[in-house]
C-alpha cells in the first residue's frame, strides 16, 4: 500500500511502553485491514524492552507508518505526541495490548459517510482474555439516541449509562474539535480518559454509533494500567471527580446533569478502591473521598443506588469490602 498524498481519512495514534509481547498483534490488526485511507502514529514513550525495533521495523515497511521516539513520559504525553502529529480528519487511539476487528475501519469509514461532519462516533466493543472467546455485548447503546440528536440530549444519554466506558479508545473524534481549543490529555494523574471524555462532551455537537465490533480491550493483563489500584491511582481518580464536580457545582446549568451522572459511577469505582489502598493512605483520604459521596443521588443506575445505600448503612470500608475488585465496577 502507498502512502496517501492527501491528508487521510483516519489517524491512528498508539501510545507504546514495553508490551512487546502484545505489539505486533495490534499493529497487524491495523495494517491488515482492507481500507487505505489512514495512517498509523506509533509513539514509543522510552521503551526498554524490544518496543522500539518493532516501530522502526513496521515503518521501514509501510510508508503509512510514522514513528515517534521519545523519552518516557507516560501514556498522557505519548498521547499529545501523537495528535501534533496527526494530519487525519478524525483520530482514532488505540492501546498497544488491544486491538482491532476485521473490517473496522471499513465500518467506521461507512458510518461517516452517512454524516461526514460527525464530532464523534462512539465504537463497540468485546472483551478479550487470553486463551478465551472475546466476549460480545450486544445493544450496549441505542442508536437512536445519539444520531441527529441534540447534542446535551446525547451527552446525557452517555453520561448515564454505567456500561459505557470512559476510554478515549472507544471513540473516533474529529481532530477539529481537539486542535480548536488546542486540548491536550492531562499527564497529571492516571484517569486521563475521564477527564478527556467530559471535555469531548463539552465540545462534540454531532454523535454517531458504529454497531460493529471495532474495538476489542485485553483483560486482566498483568502489568496494565487497569489491573492494579494503587495508592496514586485513587488519588488521580478522586482529583479528577473533585474537578469536575467543583466545576458542576460552581457553574450550574444542563450540563450539569451531564457531569454528575457520569461522575457518579467513577465514585463507585473510587469506593471499590478504597479498600485497595495502604492502611495510611484509607486515613488521609476518607474524608475528602466522603466529601463526594452526595453524587451517588445524582444517578438513576440501579447499580448505583445500591452503592449509595450501602455506602450510607454500612460505611465507606464494608462497601469498598463488598463491591470488590475495582476492576468488576468498571465500565
Amino acid at each position: 500500500m502507498g502512502k496517501i498524498n492527501n491528508p487521510p481519512l483516519i489517524s491512528i495514534i498508539v501510545p507504546i511502553y514495553n508490551v512487546e509481547k502484545f505489539l505486533k498483534t495490534c499493529l497487524e490488526s491495523v495494517v491488515t485491514q482492507p481500507f487505505f485511507d489512514y495512517e498509523l502514529i506509533l509513539v514509543n514513550d522510552g521503551s526498554t524492552d524490544n518496543c522500539a525495533e518493532i516501530c522502526d521495523e513496521y515503518a521501514a515497511k509501510f510508508e503509512f507508518v510514522n514513528v515517534i521516539h521519545k523519552n518516557n513520559g507516560g501514556v498522557a504525553s505519548a498521547r499529545n505526541e501523537g495528535i501534533s502529529a496527526a494530519t487525519g480528519k478524525y483520530l482514532l487511539f488505540i492501546d498497544p495490548d488491544d486491538f482491532i476487528g476485521e473490517n473496522s475501519l471499513s465500518n467506521l469509514a461507512k458510518t461517516l459517510e452517512i454524516d461526514g461532519e460527525t464530532d464523534m462516533v462512539i465504537l463497540n466493543v468485546a472483551f478479550y482474555y487470553e486463551g478465551r472467546q472475546p466476549i460480545y455485548f450486544d445493544n450496549l447503546i441505542n442508536k437512536s439516541k445519539l444520531f441527529k440528536q441534540n447534542p446535551l440530549d446525547a451527552a446525557k444519554f452517555l453520561a448515564s449509562l454505567s456500561n459505557f466506558s470512559s476510554s478515549v479508545c472507544l471513540k473516533l473524534i474529529k481532530r477539529e474539535i481537539i486542535a480548536h481549543d488546542n486540548l491536550t490529555f492531562s499527564s497529571l494523574h492516571c484517569f486521563e480518559d475521564s477527564d478527556f471524555t467530559m471535555e469531548l462532551y463539552l465540545r462534540a455537537k454531532t454523535y454517531n454509533y458504529c454497531d460493529s465490533y471495532v474495538y476489542y480491550y485485553r483483560k486482566n493483563r498483568e502489568g496494565s494500567l487497569t489491573y492494579s489500584f494503587s495508592d496514586k491511582k485513587y488519588r488521580d481518580l478522586l482529583h479528577v471527580i473533585s474537578k469536575w464536580v467543583d466545576f458542576a457545582s460552581a457553574n450550574p446549568g444542563e450540563f450539569s446533569s451531564v457531569i454528575y451522572n457520569f461522575f457518579a459511577y467513577q465514585y463507585c469505582m473510587l469506593v471499590a478502591g478504597f479498600n485497595k489502598l495502604s492502611r495510611a493512605q484509607r486515613k488521609a483520604q476518607k474524608s475528602d473521598s466522603l466529601k463526594y459521596s452526595w453524587i451517588l443521588k445524582k444517578s438513576s443506575d440501579k447499580r448505583v443506588k445500591l452503592v449509595r445505600i450501602f455506602l450510607c448503612i454500612f460505611g465507606l470500608s464494608f462497601t469498598s469490602i463488598s463491591l470488590g475488585f475495582q476492576e468488576k465496577f468498571r465500565k
